[in-house]
């Protein structure tokens, strides 16, 4: 597979299996649908402006020299600017690169004699009915990409000339397009035995690149082997769409076995978390919780594979139906005389807000207050790192207790709490327990503890 002109890098060896599937989907007329999944930053966009390239020069496609219907592959992505334009950029770097005269119309195609290829936008306003593909469909990101417009919209294109599609990306949900694409290239391959799904992860791409296997190595080490950003980009691991926010296996490794303390270990370095009940609602059964989480913090050892701060959670104090007039002064008491917390991260979201400025007033100076209003990436990133400090065993809890509510009610809400995976360019996630099976103020105050002590930084006392 080579294209006219010189100076056309060669595909490496990882990218030339999919490429050869696509290519016989091509010169055959088959119209297969075809998943390549690879490691960020490994080759991918090169891998799809190589086939586009070739297809342009009837190179993926020799019987097209003399159909009648002109050539036109169509590549859509998630955005308009950057992605279409990086992918139509991509594109004229590798004709260049072989000094094929091209030339671009409407900021958006690009021609080569009678072959075209459409570069759109598969934003959910894009008014994009209507096109042909022939004999090339490809989705960029197509994790990122809209069911419904792929549906509807997109994969149309591929219908009246019988075109190959190809979806690219890394994986992230199992109930994205790109999750949902890659289940039907593998029931498809195993009928009739042609492979359409291809994986390519980080480990395979750095036995060609040793700066790369340096670099994935170091995000490995940053973020933790099991951080679902590493995971998902680098290992190719689907998320599920909508499950438990931990296995039972890492329930079962939360259990620290100690009982829920009243007073803070005299050496400890302690850190919380407050999250603030909210609702308008007069009946005080029906109000959300205020719940205090107290935690002690240790730094990791210089050895290990994860450099994550360890959590031992002690104490979980809540109040319900309680005016802010008289929660104040008792957060007061407890944080100033009993706890005496480094840290305290405060959901400053809506009331939240008043609450954090009136407790920076009244804490003592030990104490330093992290407001934090939730935002979708600031909430997705306490889950991520709460799963993370769980999975990993920096996590530890107190010892269900069946006869303490407060015991019962956290390690429940621990249990219900719930995980939904979003595509995008950082990756979101959202934690939460289903309404109809009760509330998550435990849950969202153990984030905000967690929060606090990653945060937290070693203090060194030093003599005067």
């Amino acid at each position: 597979m080579t294209t006219n002109g010189t100076g056309i890098p060669p595909l490496r060896s990882y990218q030339l299996p999919p490429a050869q599937a696509i290519f016989n989907s091509l010169r055959h007329g088959l119209g297969l649908t075809f998943t390549l999944e690879m490691a960020r930053q490994s080759g991918k966009n090169q891998t799809s402006a190589y086939i586009e390239a070739a297809v342009l020069l009837h190179q993926g496609a020799p019987h097209l020299t003399t159909t009648p219907t002109p050539i036109n592959c169509i590549k859509v992505a998630p955005t308009l600017d950057p992605q279409v334009k990086l992918s139509r950029d991509r594109l004229r770097g590798i004709l260049r690169a072989g000094n094929v005269p091209h030339t671009v119309e409407d900021g958006h195609i690009i021609r080569v004699d009678n072959a075209r290829a459409t570069f759109l936008s598969a934003e959910p306003s894009a008014n994009i009915v209507g096109h042909t593909a022939h004999p090339l469909l490809e989705i960029d990101e197509a994790q990122d990409v809209d069911i419904d417009k792929y549906d509807k919209e997109i994969k149309p294109f591929a219908a009246a000339n019988n075109a190959t599609t190809v979806l690219y990306g890394t994986p992230w949900s199992e109930l994205d397009l790109l999750g949902r694409e890659r289940a039907a290239a593998r029931r498809a391959q195993h009928l009739d035995g042609i492979q359409r799904s291809f994986i390519v992860p980080w480990t395979i791409v750095s036995t060609h690149l040793p700066t790369y296997r340096t670099y994935v190595e170091a995000e490995r080490t940053r973020l933790g082997p099991t951080h679902p950003m590493f995971t998902t980009q680098y290992e190719m691991q689907q998320l599920p769409g909508k499950g438990r926010l931990f296995s039972a296996t890492v329930l079962e490794q939360l259990r620290g076995g100690w009982p829920r303390r009243d007073t803070r270990p005299p050496t400890a370095r302690i850190v919380a978390g407050l999250d603030i009940a909210g609702g308008d609602d007069d009946r005080p059964e029906a109000h959300d919780r205020t719940v205090l989480t107290f935690a002690a913090v240790t730094h990791p050892a210089k050895a290990e594979p994860v450099p994550q701060n360890h959590v031992a959670v002690l104490q979980a104090l809540s109040w319900q139906g309680t005016d802010h007039a008289t929660l104040i002064p008792q957060l007061l008491s407890i944080i100033n005389d009993v706890w005496r917390p480094d840290t305290l991260t405060v959901d400053a979201t809506g009331i939240g807000e008043t609450t954090a400025a009136l407790l920076a007033r009244g804490v003592h100076q030990r104490t330093t207050i992290n407001a934090l209003k939730f935002t979708r990436p600031t909430k997705s990133l306490l889950g991520f790192d709460l799963q993370q400090a769980a999975i990993t065993g920096h996590l530890k809890l107190f010892e269900l207790d069946q006869a303490d509510a407060a015991s019962r009610t956290l390690w429940s809400e621990l249990r219900l709490a719930r995980a939904d995976y979003f595509p995008g360019a950082a990756g979101f996630i959202n934690f939460y327990v289903d309404p109809s099976e009760g509330h998550d103020d435990y849950l969202i105050s153990l984030a905000l503890a967690n929060h606090a002590a990653q945060q937290h930084e070693h203090r060194v006392a030093r003599g005067r």
